[in-house]
Protein backbone atom coordinates (compact mmCIF):
# COMPACT_ATOMS: atom_id res chain seq x y z
CA UNK A 1 0.00 0.00 0.00
CA UNK A 2 1.48 3.59 -1.26
CA UNK A 3 0.55 6.04 1.22
CA UNK A 4 -0.06 9.17 -0.45
CA UNK A 5 0.72 13.06 1.06
CA UNK A 6 -0.96 16.17 0.67
CA UNK A 7 0.95 18.85 -0.28
CA UNK A 8 1.51 21.13 2.53
CA UNK A 9 -0.92 24.29 1.78
CA UNK A 10 0.84 27.53 0.59
CA UNK A 11 1.26 30.61 3.00
CA UNK A 12 -1.59 32.92 3.22
CA UNK A 13 -0.80 35.92 1.76
CA UNK A 14 -0.36 39.08 4.56
CA UNK A 15 -1.64 42.40 4.25
CA UNK A 16 1.49 44.74 5.92
CA UNK A 17 -0.06 47.56 6.99
CA UNK A 18 3.23 48.78 9.06
CA UNK A 19 6.38 46.69 9.83
CA UNK A 20 5.01 45.04 13.04
CA UNK A 21 1.29 44.71 11.34
CA UNK A 22 0.03 42.20 9.66
CA UNK A 23 -3.35 41.10 9.06
CA UNK A 24 -4.33 37.76 6.74
CA UNK A 25 -5.19 38.84 3.16
CA UNK A 26 -8.21 36.64 2.72
CA UNK A 27 -10.00 37.12 6.15
CA UNK A 28 -9.41 41.26 5.92
CA UNK A 29 -11.64 41.11 2.86
CA UNK A 30 -14.83 40.33 4.75
CA UNK A 31 -14.15 41.58 8.19
CA UNK A 32 -15.18 45.23 9.58
CA UNK A 33 -12.85 47.61 10.41
CA UNK A 34 -13.13 51.15 11.75
CA UNK A 35 -10.30 54.03 11.16
CA UNK A 36 -10.74 56.96 13.06
CA UNK A 37 -8.94 60.32 13.68
CA UNK A 38 -9.44 63.87 13.92
CA UNK A 39 -8.48 65.82 10.92
CA UNK A 40 -4.76 65.74 9.85
CA UNK A 41 -4.39 63.08 11.78
CA UNK A 42 -3.14 60.77 9.04
CA UNK A 43 -6.41 58.02 8.97
CA UNK A 44 -7.48 58.53 5.01
CA UNK A 45 -3.35 57.46 4.87
CA UNK A 46 -3.96 54.79 6.78
CA UNK A 47 -6.41 53.26 4.71
CA UNK A 48 -5.03 53.91 1.64
CA UNK A 49 -2.16 51.89 2.73
CA UNK A 50 -4.49 48.92 3.28
CA UNK A 51 -6.14 49.47 -0.01
CA UNK A 52 -2.93 49.40 -1.71
CA UNK A 53 -2.38 45.98 0.02
CA UNK A 54 -5.62 44.64 -0.98
CA UNK A 55 -4.85 45.73 -4.66
CA UNK A 56 -1.26 44.75 -5.01
CA UNK A 57 -2.68 41.01 -3.24
CA UNK A 58 -5.18 41.00 -6.32
CA UNK A 59 -8.13 40.69 -3.87
CA UNK A 60 -11.21 42.83 -4.86
CA UNK A 61 -11.57 46.54 -3.02
CA UNK A 62 -13.89 49.89 -3.73
CA UNK A 63 -13.65 52.92 -2.33
CA UNK A 64 -16.67 54.95 -2.20
CA UNK A 65 -15.20 58.78 -1.99
CA UNK A 66 -17.58 61.71 -0.96
CA UNK A 67 -14.73 64.03 -1.30
CA UNK A 68 -12.51 63.07 -4.21
CA UNK A 69 -9.54 62.59 -3.04
CA UNK A 70 -8.61 58.54 -3.64
CA UNK A 71 -8.02 58.95 -7.50
CA UNK A 72 -3.97 59.37 -6.21
CA UNK A 73 -4.08 55.54 -6.23
CA UNK A 74 -3.58 55.23 -9.83
CA UNK A 75 -0.77 57.57 -9.83
CA UNK A 76 2.87 56.87 -8.19
CA UNK A 77 3.76 58.31 -4.74
CA UNK A 78 6.14 61.30 -6.16
CA UNK A 79 3.55 62.09 -8.89
CA UNK A 80 6.01 61.94 -11.99
CA UNK A 81 4.66 57.74 -13.12
CA UNK A 82 1.36 55.77 -12.71
CA UNK A 83 0.60 53.98 -10.13
CA UNK A 84 -2.07 51.35 -9.45
CA UNK A 85 -4.32 50.11 -12.06
CA UNK A 86 -7.77 51.29 -10.25
CA UNK A 87 -10.83 52.65 -12.16
CA UNK A 88 -12.24 55.88 -11.28
CA UNK A 89 -15.87 56.83 -11.95
CA UNK A 90 -17.33 59.98 -11.14
CA UNK A 91 -15.11 63.31 -10.08
CA UNK A 92 -12.58 65.33 -11.83
CA UNK A 93 -10.11 62.41 -12.48
CA UNK A 94 -12.82 60.23 -13.35
CA UNK A 95 -12.42 57.61 -16.63
CA UNK A 96 -16.20 57.70 -16.83
CA UNK A 97 -18.83 59.93 -15.53
CA UNK A 98 -20.76 59.14 -12.52
CA UNK A 99 -24.75 60.17 -11.44
CA UNK A 100 -26.74 59.75 -8.54
CA UNK A 101 -28.83 57.04 -10.17
CA UNK A 102 -26.82 55.10 -11.03
CA UNK A 103 -25.59 53.25 -7.51
CA UNK A 104 -27.62 49.92 -8.45
CA UNK A 105 -26.03 49.85 -12.45
CA UNK A 106 -22.39 49.87 -11.07
CA UNK A 107 -22.99 47.43 -8.13
CA UNK A 108 -24.02 44.78 -11.00
CA UNK A 109 -21.13 45.37 -12.75
CA UNK A 110 -19.08 45.16 -9.97
CA UNK A 111 -20.55 41.25 -8.87
CA UNK A 112 -20.17 40.14 -12.46
CA UNK A 113 -16.65 40.96 -13.05
CA UNK A 114 -14.86 42.52 -10.05
CA UNK A 115 -11.72 45.13 -9.78
CA UNK A 116 -10.32 47.78 -8.10
CA UNK A 117 -12.33 50.94 -8.19
CA UNK A 118 -12.64 54.49 -7.15
CA UNK A 119 -16.26 56.03 -6.58
CA UNK A 120 -15.89 59.48 -6.27
CA UNK A 121 -19.24 61.08 -5.74
CA UNK A 122 -17.81 64.89 -5.24
CA UNK A 123 -19.83 65.92 -7.95
CA UNK A 124 -23.10 65.05 -6.37
CA UNK A 125 -24.73 67.08 -3.39
CA UNK A 126 -25.18 65.21 -0.15
CA UNK A 127 -28.75 63.95 -0.82
CA UNK A 128 -27.75 62.78 -3.71
CA UNK A 129 -24.47 60.75 -1.99
CA UNK A 130 -26.53 59.17 0.29
CA UNK A 131 -29.49 57.75 -2.38
CA UNK A 132 -26.11 56.87 -4.55
CA UNK A 133 -24.80 55.19 -1.51
CA UNK A 134 -27.98 53.33 -0.60
CA UNK A 135 -28.95 52.16 -3.82
CA UNK A 136 -25.64 50.79 -4.35
CA UNK A 137 -24.77 49.00 -0.86
CA UNK A 138 -28.36 47.22 -0.98
CA UNK A 139 -28.04 46.13 -4.52
CA UNK A 140 -24.29 44.50 -3.13
CA UNK A 141 -26.40 43.21 -0.32
CA UNK A 142 -29.15 41.28 -1.96
CA UNK A 143 -26.86 39.91 -4.89
CA UNK A 144 -22.99 39.86 -4.38
CA UNK A 145 -21.56 36.44 -3.43
CA UNK A 146 -17.76 36.66 -3.81
CA UNK A 147 -15.25 38.40 -1.74
CA UNK A 148 -15.13 42.40 -1.77
CA UNK A 149 -13.89 44.62 0.29
CA UNK A 150 -16.07 47.89 0.72
CA UNK A 151 -14.60 51.05 1.80
CA UNK A 152 -16.39 54.16 3.18
CA UNK A 153 -14.67 57.61 3.49
CA UNK A 154 -16.50 60.16 5.53
CA UNK A 155 -19.04 57.17 6.57
CA UNK A 156 -20.52 59.21 9.47
CA UNK A 157 -22.77 60.86 6.02
CA UNK A 158 -23.90 57.18 5.73
CA UNK A 159 -24.07 55.52 8.87
CA UNK A 160 -24.89 58.08 11.45
CA UNK A 161 -26.04 57.72 14.87
CA UNK A 162 -29.09 59.94 14.51
CA UNK A 163 -29.28 59.91 10.68
CA UNK A 164 -31.50 62.83 8.81
CA UNK A 165 -34.76 62.11 6.44
CA UNK A 166 -32.54 62.08 3.34
CA UNK A 167 -29.62 59.15 5.38
CA UNK A 168 -32.46 56.90 6.31
CA UNK A 169 -31.86 54.33 3.85
CA UNK A 170 -28.13 54.22 3.51
CA UNK A 171 -27.90 53.65 6.97
CA UNK A 172 -29.93 50.73 6.63
CA UNK A 173 -27.77 50.00 3.86
CA UNK A 174 -24.44 49.96 5.54
CA UNK A 175 -26.42 48.30 9.16
CA UNK A 176 -27.24 45.47 6.66
CA UNK A 177 -23.65 45.53 5.50
CA UNK A 178 -21.95 45.26 8.74
CA UNK A 179 -24.06 43.19 10.70
CA UNK A 180 -24.59 40.35 7.88
CA UNK A 181 -22.22 41.44 4.77
CA UNK A 182 -20.20 38.21 5.63
CA UNK A 183 -22.33 35.46 4.37
CA UNK A 184 -22.68 37.65 1.29
CA UNK A 185 -18.93 37.94 1.10
CA UNK A 186 -18.92 41.42 1.63
CA UNK A 187 -16.09 43.49 4.40
CA UNK A 188 -16.58 46.97 5.21
CA UNK A 189 -14.27 49.83 6.54
CA UNK A 190 -15.36 53.38 8.00
CA UNK A 191 -13.39 56.30 7.94
CA UNK A 192 -14.63 58.68 10.03
CA UNK A 193 -13.12 62.06 12.29
CA UNK A 194 -15.98 61.23 14.47
CA UNK A 195 -16.48 57.74 16.19
CA UNK A 196 -19.30 59.42 18.16
CA UNK A 197 -21.76 60.14 15.75
CA UNK A 198 -21.66 56.67 14.11
CA UNK A 199 -24.01 54.30 14.46
CA UNK A 200 -23.49 52.12 17.50
CA UNK A 201 -25.10 49.11 15.67
CA UNK A 202 -22.23 49.52 12.73
CA UNK A 203 -19.69 50.06 15.68
CA UNK A 204 -20.69 47.10 17.68
CA UNK A 205 -19.80 44.83 14.00
CA UNK A 206 -15.70 46.15 14.27
CA UNK A 207 -13.28 43.32 14.22
CA UNK A 208 -10.61 45.75 13.95
CA UNK A 209 -9.91 49.56 15.00
CA UNK A 210 -7.24 51.58 14.44
CA UNK A 211 -7.30 54.95 16.46
CA UNK A 212 -5.44 57.86 15.41
CA UNK A 213 -5.19 61.06 16.69
CA UNK A 214 -8.17 61.89 18.66
CA UNK A 215 -8.80 65.04 21.32
CA UNK A 216 -12.55 65.36 21.52
CA UNK A 217 -13.71 63.50 24.54
CA UNK A 218 -16.91 62.02 22.66
CA UNK A 219 -15.01 60.50 21.01
CA UNK A 220 -12.38 59.60 23.80
CA UNK A 221 -15.09 58.10 25.41
CA UNK A 222 -16.55 55.98 22.45
CA UNK A 223 -12.96 54.62 21.95
CA UNK A 224 -12.59 53.35 25.34
CA UNK A 225 -16.51 51.73 25.23
CA UNK A 226 -15.46 50.03 22.56
CA UNK A 227 -11.88 48.73 23.94
CA UNK A 228 -13.37 48.02 27.61
CA UNK A 229 -14.60 44.80 26.31
CA UNK A 230 -11.64 43.01 25.51
CA UNK A 231 -8.81 45.54 27.75
CA UNK A 232 -8.24 45.95 30.88
CA UNK A 233 -8.74 49.80 32.48
CA UNK A 234 -4.67 49.75 32.38
CA UNK A 235 -4.45 49.58 29.04
CA UNK A 236 -7.76 51.38 28.17
CA UNK A 237 -5.76 54.38 30.14
CA UNK A 238 -2.98 54.22 28.29
CA UNK A 239 -4.41 54.38 24.92
CA UNK A 240 -7.00 57.37 26.35
CA UNK A 241 -4.19 59.62 27.47
CA UNK A 242 -1.69 58.74 24.84
CA UNK A 243 -4.66 59.60 21.38
CA UNK A 244 -4.61 63.19 21.91
CA UNK A 245 -0.79 63.59 21.56
CA UNK A 246 -0.10 61.11 18.49
CA UNK A 247 2.06 61.84 15.83
CA UNK A 248 0.30 62.09 12.44
CA UNK A 249 0.32 58.86 11.32
CA UNK A 250 0.39 56.78 14.60
CA UNK A 251 -2.03 54.28 15.71
CA UNK A 252 -3.87 52.23 18.35
CA UNK A 253 -4.54 48.99 16.86
CA UNK A 254 -6.37 46.73 18.75
CA UNK A 255 -8.33 43.36 16.86
CA UNK A 256 -8.28 41.55 20.24
CA UNK A 257 -11.61 39.18 19.53
CA UNK A 258 -10.37 38.47 15.71
CA UNK A 259 -6.65 38.26 15.72
CA UNK A 260 -6.23 38.84 19.40
CA UNK A 261 -3.72 42.32 18.36
CA UNK A 262 -2.85 45.03 20.23
CA UNK A 263 -0.73 48.07 20.02
CA UNK A 264 0.82 50.94 19.13
CA UNK A 265 2.09 51.28 15.31
CA UNK A 266 3.58 53.85 12.26
CA UNK A 267 1.80 53.75 8.92
CA UNK A 268 4.89 53.78 7.00
CA UNK A 269 4.72 55.57 3.47
CA UNK A 270 2.08 55.16 0.60
CA UNK A 271 3.21 53.77 -2.82
CA UNK A 272 1.46 55.86 -4.81
CA UNK A 273 0.29 59.82 -4.66
CA UNK A 274 -1.33 61.08 -1.72
CA UNK A 275 -4.19 62.89 -3.57
CA UNK A 276 -5.78 63.63 0.05
CA UNK A 277 -2.88 65.56 1.38
CA UNK A 278 -3.60 69.13 2.60
CA UNK A 279 -2.59 71.91 -0.31
CA UNK A 280 -0.14 74.13 0.71
CA UNK A 281 0.25 78.06 -0.01
CA UNK A 282 1.77 78.52 -3.08
CA UNK A 283 1.37 75.09 -4.69
CA UNK A 284 -0.13 74.71 -7.91
CA UNK A 285 -1.83 72.27 -9.64
CA UNK A 286 -0.35 70.00 -12.29
CA UNK A 287 -0.73 67.22 -14.74
CA UNK A 288 0.09 64.02 -13.18
CA UNK A 289 0.65 61.06 -15.15
CA UNK A 290 -1.90 58.11 -14.05
CA UNK A 291 -1.93 54.46 -14.96
CA UNK A 292 -3.64 53.50 -17.77
CA UNK A 293 -7.00 51.64 -17.67
CA UNK A 294 -8.54 49.97 -21.11
CA UNK A 295 -11.23 52.63 -21.46
CA UNK A 296 -13.22 51.46 -24.34
CA UNK A 297 -13.39 48.20 -22.35
CA UNK A 298 -14.74 49.77 -19.84
CA UNK A 299 -17.37 51.74 -21.44
CA UNK A 300 -18.60 48.43 -23.32
CA UNK A 301 -18.83 46.70 -19.93
CA UNK A 302 -20.48 49.89 -18.23
CA UNK A 303 -22.19 51.39 -21.38
CA UNK A 304 -25.48 49.72 -21.38
CA UNK A 305 -25.81 49.30 -17.69
CA UNK A 306 -24.73 53.13 -17.23
CA UNK A 307 -26.47 54.40 -20.71
CA UNK A 308 -23.00 56.24 -21.35
CA UNK A 309 -22.38 57.11 -24.93
CA UNK A 310 -20.02 54.65 -27.01
CA UNK A 311 -18.38 55.05 -30.43
CA UNK A 312 -17.92 51.05 -30.41
CA UNK A 313 -20.26 50.23 -33.84
CA UNK A 314 -20.93 46.58 -32.52
CA UNK A 315 -22.35 48.02 -29.41
CA UNK A 316 -23.90 51.13 -31.35
CA UNK A 317 -25.83 48.37 -33.82
CA UNK A 318 -27.04 46.60 -31.03
CA UNK A 319 -28.94 50.22 -29.28
CA UNK A 320 -29.57 50.42 -32.85
CA UNK A 321 -31.62 46.66 -33.16
CA UNK A 322 -33.02 47.15 -29.60
CA UNK A 323 -34.28 50.79 -30.18
CA UNK A 324 -36.66 49.22 -33.85
CA UNK A 325 -37.50 46.57 -31.70
CA UNK A 326 -38.93 48.70 -29.13
CA UNK A 327 -40.39 50.81 -32.00
CA UNK A 328 -41.84 47.45 -33.31
CA UNK A 329 -43.50 46.61 -30.43
CA UNK A 330 -45.16 50.57 -29.03
CA UNK A 331 -46.37 50.43 -32.82
CA UNK A 332 -48.79 46.96 -32.27
CA UNK A 333 -49.52 48.25 -28.72
CA UNK A 334 -50.92 51.34 -29.95
CA UNK A 335 -52.73 49.48 -32.97
CA UNK A 336 -54.72 46.88 -31.05
CA UNK A 337 -55.30 49.67 -28.02
CA UNK A 338 -58.97 50.18 -27.89
CA UNK A 339 -60.59 53.60 -28.99
CA UNK A 340 -61.17 55.40 -26.05
CA UNK A 341 -64.76 56.13 -25.43
CA UNK A 342 -66.08 58.92 -26.05
CA UNK A 343 -68.16 60.83 -22.86
CA UNK A 344 -70.39 63.16 -23.57
CA UNK A 345 -71.57 66.03 -20.73
CA UNK A 346 -73.78 68.48 -20.24
CA UNK A 347 -72.22 71.73 -19.06
CA UNK A 348 -75.20 74.39 -18.34
CA UNK A 349 -73.19 77.94 -20.05
CA UNK A 350 -75.19 81.06 -18.26
CA UNK A 351 -76.28 83.68 -20.49
CA UNK A 352 -74.83 86.48 -17.96
CA UNK A 353 -71.57 86.15 -17.43
CA UNK A 354 -70.58 86.72 -13.73
CA UNK A 355 -69.42 90.34 -14.27
CA UNK A 356 -72.79 91.25 -15.75
CA UNK A 357 -74.79 89.61 -13.41
CA UNK A 358 -72.75 91.61 -10.86
CA UNK A 359 -73.03 94.99 -12.68
CA UNK A 360 -76.61 94.35 -12.71
CA UNK A 361 -76.86 93.89 -8.72
CA UNK A 362 -75.01 97.05 -8.53
CA UNK A 363 -77.41 98.90 -10.93
CA UNK A 364 -80.47 97.52 -9.25
CA UNK A 365 -79.21 98.70 -6.19
CA UNK A 366 -78.68 102.38 -6.93
CA UNK A 367 -81.79 102.81 -8.45
CA UNK A 368 -83.58 101.12 -5.70
CA UNK A 369 -81.56 103.69 -3.18
CA UNK A 370 -82.77 106.84 -5.87
CA UNK A 371 -86.45 105.77 -5.69
CA UNK A 372 -86.71 105.84 -2.29
CA UNK A 373 -84.52 109.48 -2.21
CA UNK A 374 -87.09 110.49 -5.12
CA UNK A 375 -90.08 109.59 -2.08
CA UNK A 376 -88.51 111.32 0.32
CA UNK A 377 -87.65 114.72 -1.80
CA UNK A 378 -91.38 114.59 -2.95
CA UNK A 379 -93.01 114.15 0.44
CA UNK A 380 -90.76 117.13 1.32
CA UNK A 381 -91.82 119.07 -1.23
CA UNK A 382 -95.75 118.25 -0.88
CA UNK A 383 -95.19 119.65 2.73
CA UNK A 384 -93.67 122.90 1.44
CA UNK A 385 -96.57 123.52 -0.78
CA UNK A 386 -99.08 123.30 2.11
CA UNK A 387 -97.00 125.53 3.90
CA UNK A 388 -97.03 128.31 1.12
CA UNK A 389 -100.52 128.03 0.78
CA UNK A 390 -101.31 128.16 4.30
CA UNK A 391 -103.15 125.07 5.04
CA UNK A 392 -100.30 123.78 7.77
CA UNK A 393 -98.32 126.34 10.02
CA UNK A 394 -95.02 126.06 10.08
CA UNK A 395 -93.36 124.22 12.61
CA UNK A 396 -90.22 125.38 14.70
CA UNK A 397 -87.56 124.01 13.88
CA UNK A 398 -85.98 121.22 15.63
CA UNK A 399 -82.71 120.20 13.88
CA UNK A 400 -81.35 119.20 11.03
CA UNK A 401 -84.66 116.36 10.62
CA UNK A 402 -87.03 117.65 7.30
CA UNK A 403 -90.23 119.43 8.76
CA UNK A 404 -93.01 117.14 8.20
CA UNK A 405 -96.76 117.63 7.38
CA UNK A 406 -99.77 117.69 9.95
CA UNK A 407 -103.72 117.50 9.00
CA UNK A 408 -105.65 120.40 9.02
CA UNK A 409 -107.72 122.13 12.51
CA UNK A 410 -111.32 121.64 11.98
CA UNK A 411 -113.25 124.62 11.99
CA UNK A 412 -116.10 125.09 14.96
CA UNK A 413 -118.92 125.78 13.63
CA UNK A 414 -120.15 128.55 15.34
CA UNK A 415 -117.06 130.62 14.14
CA UNK A 416 -117.80 132.67 11.08
CA UNK A 417 -115.52 132.35 8.03
CA UNK A 418 -112.74 134.03 8.01
CA UNK A 419 -112.39 137.34 6.22
CA UNK A 420 -111.10 137.45 2.84
CA UNK A 421 -107.14 138.64 2.37
CA UNK A 422 -106.90 141.24 1.09
CA UNK A 423 -103.45 140.21 -0.62
CA UNK A 424 -101.16 137.51 -0.40
CA UNK A 425 -98.29 137.19 1.88
CA UNK A 426 -94.67 137.51 -0.09
CA UNK A 427 -93.31 134.70 -1.26
CA UNK A 428 -90.18 134.99 0.09
CA UNK A 429 -91.45 135.07 3.39
CA UNK A 430 -92.65 131.91 3.11
CA UNK A 431 -89.54 130.25 1.82
CA UNK A 432 -87.23 131.52 4.10
CA UNK A 433 -88.99 129.58 6.79
CA UNK A 434 -89.39 126.22 4.72
CA UNK A 435 -86.17 125.91 3.16
CA UNK A 436 -85.52 122.52 2.76
CA UNK A 437 -82.71 120.97 4.58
Amino acid sequence: MIATVDSPAPPPTLLALAPDLTLPAEETVTVVIGMVGKRKSGKTYAAKRLVEELIQAGLPVVVLDPLGVWWGLRAAADGLGPGLPVVVLGGSHGDLPLTADQGRAVAAVLIEAPFPAVLDLAGLDRTEQATFVADFVDYLYQHNYTPLHVVVDEADLFAPQQPARDQQRALRAMDNLARRGRAKGLGLTVITQRIAVISKSVLSQLDLLIALRTVSPGDLKAIDSWLAVELSAEQRRGVRDSLPALPIGTAWVAAPGWLGLFGQVTIPPLITFDSSATPKLGSSRRDIPLATVDVAQLRARLGTALDLPTDDPGILHAQIRSLQAEIVTLRQQLTTRPAPERIIARVLVPAVSADQQAQRATLVTQLQSLGTTVQTVGAHLTASLGRVSGIVPPSPSTGPSLPTATPPAAIPPDLPPPATPQEAPPVADVTEHFAIH
